[in-house]
Formats: C-alpha cells, sequence, structure tokens
C-alpha cells in the first residue's frame, strides 16, 4: 500500500474490507495451511531443546555426559 493514500484508507477495517470485497472470506485465510505446516517442526524442536537447557541449567556439576541428557543408547 503506497504511502500516498490517506489514513483513512490506510486503517485495519478498512483495509479488511477491501481484501474481502476483492477475493471473498477465502482470501482471509490464503497461505494459513502451509503456515500451520511450517510451526509443526518448529515447534517440536523447541520443547526439548528448552527441556534440555533447563536440566542443564540445573545440574549442579560443569561436566556432564550425552547419555545424562538422553539416556543411555544400545548402540
Amino acid at each position: 500500500m503506497p504511502l500516498a493514500t490517506t489514513q483513512k484508507e490506510r486503517r485495519m477495517v478498512t483495509v479488511l474490507r477491501n481484501i474481502v470485497s476483492e477475493g471473498g472470506v477465502s482470501s482471509l485465510f490464503r497461505g494459513l495451511n502451509i503456515t500451520i505446516l511450517r510451526a509443526f517442526p518448529v515447534n517440536a524442536m523447541i520443547f526439548p531443546v528448552y527441556e534440555i537447557c533447563i536440566y542443564l541449567c540445573q545440574t549442579p556439576s560443569v561436566e556432564w555426559k550425552v547419555e545424562d541428557v538422553f539416556g543411555s543408547s544400545t548402540t
């Protein structure tokens, strides 16, 4: 939206009305599916990283092993 537009034309309600009048209500949700799909892997990684950081901050010793955080590996 160019800055040459009036303040009234830049209000959110006016912009939403223009979007709905030009493309219908479905145009408000364009791109939502891919945004939701993108959010799942990100949030799936944030939670365990946060838990590991909390664990490491609460551990009294500076030295820690990967097995302490992730459990013992059987490989």
